[in-house]
């Protein structure tokens, strides 16, 4: 089973309008900086609108894994499972 990533309405523009993204990971470890990396192939755009340009979040951007925040586990090094949920949330408001 893929590691899905669920997206907030207000990034969905870089995602063609999709709510979620599923992603098979490849062979090996996977963590949270590899996988957006790796979604970064199909979705130009999306890390610069989740992370800022010192690898870490937005200050208006939350980051979880299987609802716990990624700060609380090991940060971008969290290592990722097939089945594992990675919610993005934001408190922009899209108007």
């Amino acid at each position: 089973m893929p590691i899905t990533i669920k997206i907030p309405a207000v990034f969905r523009h870089v995602t063609a309008n999709k709510a979620e993204l599923c992603f098979t990971a490849p062979p090996g470890k996977l963590n949270l900086k590899r996988l957006f990396e790796e979604v970064e192939k199909d979705h130009p755009g999306l890390s610069p609108v989740v992370f800022g340009k010192d690898g870490k979040a937005s200050r208006f951007t939350g980051i979880y894994v299987n609802s716990k925040p990624y700060q609380t586990l090991h940060g971008v090094y969290t290592e990722l499972l097939d089945n594992d949920i990675v919610e993005i949330t934001s408190a922009i408001v899209q108007e």
